[in-house]
């Protein structure tokens, strides 16, 4: 005969976080979160709209890109006075505005650069989309 019965020996098992999930995007990989909600599901601005054979591709073009997505993100709440004053002085080395450009040009011209980025208009294979979401190929 056992002192301890079966239940007392059993581990007891945390309760699944439901609201975990609420605030990251629902495409698996995602590091964005969610600014759309949807029939009742949350996702970010990158995936919403896009078919969902392509998220994965996506999530994992915004993870590679990390730097820049943030700085689109950046760009899209500052201020035209923060541009004309420089005080966002710590551009990206890749992503500085051009001379003469202005503040909504500047913010255009980024938003293009990763839409090619990230929406490919005649996907590449596979391998090769890979290797451009990475950075390795243009």
């Amino acid at each position: 005969m056992g002192r301890f019965n079966e239940i007392s020996l059993t581990a007891k098992q945390p309760e699944k976080n439901t609201e975990a999930h609420d605030h990251s995007c629902l495409a698996h990989g995602c590091p964005r979160i969610p600014t759309i909600t949807h029939e009742g599901r949350k996702i970010c601005r990158y995936h919403y709209g896009r078919a969902a054979k392509d998220w994965g591709y996506i999530s994992m073009t915004l993870n590679n890109h990390k730097c820049e997505i943030d700085w689109y993100e950046k760009m899209l709440y500052a201020s035209i006075v923060d541009f004309i004053v420089r005080k966002l002085d710590t551009y990206p080395e890749s992503l500085k505005p051009r001379v003469g450009e202005d503040f909504f040009d500047y913010r255009r011209r980024l938003w293009a650069d990763l839409s090619e980025i990230l929406y490919p208009k005649e996907p590449a294979p596979i391998i090769d989309r890979k290797r451009i979401a990475s950075g390795e190929i243009a």
